[in-house]
């Protein structure tokens, strides 16, 4: 009888900690994690990465083309066209700094799916950190590698 309850304890905490969990102010879910986009200060990578650690997460970690999809949508509808177009780069948490040419997320979290475009990633030393484009009709969602000092805007992502 005892274990009965304790079970009953146990799986209605667990269900009021779904429900209730929520994002924070301003940022968006997605499936099991919360997204939020950082615009108003660019930095650099690894500044943009102690910030989300900061906020209790990483910089975007994408492990499909549907979550890739999401985030470029939500990202490019926050963006302000000067004429109609934009070219924009943000940060996502793809890097290689560890191990040239080995390329892995910021969360540590393992993935097979990328989105490169062109002739991404370039192969060149200095270009270390993953961005996310947006040129309007080209390139939709595509990655490249970068500077990691470049100062861009980036997403933060936190599990639910």
């Amino acid at each position: 009888m005892a274990s009965n309850i304790f079970l009953f304890v146990v799986t209605l905490a667990a269900i009021l900690t779904l429900a209730f969990a929520a994002c924070p102010p301003g940022w968006t879910q997605w499936q099991q994690s919360c997204y939020g986009y950082q615009s108003q200060v660019r930095v650099s990578w690894l500044d943009a990465e102690s910030n989300c650690q900061a906020q209790g997460g990483h910089l975007v970690s994408i492990g499909s083309q549907e979550e890739n999809l999401f985030i470029y949508n939500w990202w490019v509808s926050m963006l302000r066209p000067l004429d109609g177009t934009f070219h924009e780069w943000m940060y996502i948490g793809y890097n290689d700094l560890a191990t040239e040419g080995v390329w892995e997320w910021s969360d540590g979290s393992l993935t097979t799916f990328t989105q490169w475009g062109g002739d991404q990633p370039a192969g060149d030393n200095a270009d270390n950190c993953a961005n996310m484009v947006a040129i309007i009709a080209d390139d939709i969602g595509k990655w490249d590698d970068g500077t990691c000092d470049s100062l861009r805007s980036y997403i933060c992502e936190t599990t639910l």
